[in-house]
């Protein structure tokens, strides 16, 4: 066991909807104290990955995506470590947190030059701070780099939503699998739930050829759920390989029953064609 001296952290978050504003991450504490984790872990460049995690529930064509990564700086400096996620054009970001050491810390809006200087000021004091760039034109990137003493666990979260849109005759959900490194821990999961029935759920990816075997899909009339969870040992680029061949994108492909004429009666009186 050992105590951390006080932390500050900032965050910047998201560039959708506001020009010239950014969501911050702001707080402070005192002593933290941090135990000692015995559970196996991967280690590299003094960054250790304990787990990657994806999960997004469909429900009526729309998508609730989380993605959690816990991350903890093993090295015996103060280190910036990264978290990337690639989100599809029409999705919205509508929450992301940080835990760091136990302590949660969401956002709030602060003028883009403020945030920056918050970020500047206390990594040159050595405290932790977090930044966050991501473009604003088309949201395809979310990226926040949080600048931590040694020892450090984070914890980050990233929601967002989509509304499915069908084409070609089905639904489509994207998500980009990119943990960057060996995780002990990655999994995915998507629930689907159509209260109208579900005509068909199939899966395609951009990932390695020997992935295919292992994302299982499980259905019934009107539920499916979708898990992929490589091992480690799965994971790696070649059996000897310390890097992570887990690097593109996962399609879950869908479609619901539907009337003669083509056509879905959802209980708002719309009609999805």
């Amino acid at each position: 066991m050992k105590f951390l001296p006080s932390l500050l952290i900032f965050g910047l978050l998201f560039l959708q909807y506001i020009h010239g504003f950014e969501f911050v991450i702001d707080g402070e504490w005192e002593e933290d104290m941090v135990s000692v984790n015995t559970n196996p872990i991967v280690s590299g460049d003094d960054i250790t990955i304990k787990s990657y995690r994806i999960e997004s529930h469909v429900t009526s064509r729309f998508a609730h995506t989380t993605v959690r990564s816990h991350v903890v700086n093993s090295g015996a400096k103060a280190q910036t470590i990264g978290f990337n996620v690639q989100i599809p054009k029409r999705a919205f970001i509508s929450n992301f947190t940080m835990n760091v050491n136990g302590i949660i810390f969401k956002g709030s809006v602060k003028e883009k030059s403020v945030a920056q200087n918050l970020y500047n000021r206390a990594k040159a004091r050595g405290k932790a701070a977090s930044i966050l760039r991501a473009n604003s034109q088309d949201m395809e990137t979310f990226q926040t780099e949080v600048y931590v003493p040694p020892g450090s666990n984070i914890e980050f979260e990233l929601n967002y939503q989509e509304m499915m849109q069908r084409k070609m005759g089905f639904y489509e959900h994207q998500l980009y699998l990119q943990p960057g490194r060996l995780v002990p821990h990655f999994q995915v999961d998507v629930y689907i739930f159509e209260p109208n029935g579900i005509s068909k759920v199939e899966t395609t990816h951009t990932l390695d050829s020997h992935f295919a075997e292992l994302i299982k899909v499980s259905t019934t009339d009107d539920k499916a759920h979708i898990v992929f969870k490589p091992s480690l040992q799965q994971q790696r680029k070649c059996s000897n390989c310390t890097d992570s061949a887990i690097d593109g994108v996962l399609n879950v492909i869908y479609d619901v029953k539907r009337d003669n004429n083509g056509e879905l009666q959802v209980s708002s009186h719309i009609h999805s064609k």
